[in-house]
């Protein structure tokens, strides 16, 4: 029968003291780290499933028009209409009770519409870079891996853009020159 080992029994640390402190930041600094790194890998997941989304809807184009993305961009952020629908079919059924089952999705649903619609309002949403056909073949050829996310080359659409291209058709439609601009949407690099 082996010995049995004896234990030192632990010390109490005073909650002032500084190894109480120490012990206090370094918990601390790992919860950041944890939290820091989930952050950074749901920013990389949502970025992920938008290019997905955009990836599964690519025909045979060489190159697209600002018009077709911005298209895209629209077709984009309402995704979710259809399922919202859904939804509101199933809590219509039996109306006599409330049919929460679905209500965490639903609202998950109108906080990711609210943010996106914000973001492209505001400064723009970034898309895949569509309108240069270097960058087409290169996106068409992704096969869904996130390692290889980082080499796309995204733009930004907003709802200026959106404005932008309805003055140019009103300007073409009424049968007056289409105005020359050098200004583009801008670019911008995942990083």
């Amino acid at each position: 029968m082996p010995k049995e080992q004896k234990t030192k029994p632990q010390k109490v640390i005073h909650p002032y003291s500084r190894k109480a402190l120490k012990v206090e930041r370094q918990i601390n600094h790992d919860k950041r780290a944890v939290k820091s790194r989930s952050d950074r890998s749901s920013k990389l997941d949502v970025l992920a499933d938008k290019l997905k989304w955009f990836h599964d809807r690519l025909d045979d184009r060489v190159s697209y028009t600002k018009a077709d993305l911005v298209d895209l961009v629209q077709q984009y952020l309402g995704r979710f209409d259809e399922e919202l629908e859904q939804i509101a079919i199933v809590q219509g059924v039996g109306a006599r009770k409330p049919n929460k089952q679905h209500a965490p999705r639903q609202a998950a649903i109108k906080i990711t519409m609210e943010m996106e619609k914000n973001e492209f309002e505001s400064v723009g949403i970034q898309v895949p870079d569509l309108i240069n056909g270097e960058h087409v073949k290169a996106f068409r050829d992704w096969n869904g891996e996130m390692k290889y996310m980082q080499n796309f080359k995204m733009r930004k659409i907003s709802a200026r853009d959106v404005e932008k291209l309805e003055a140019k058709l009103s300007h073409c439609c009424h049968g007056q020159e289409e105005p020359q601009s050098t200004s583009g949407v801008s670019s911008s690099v995942v990083t």
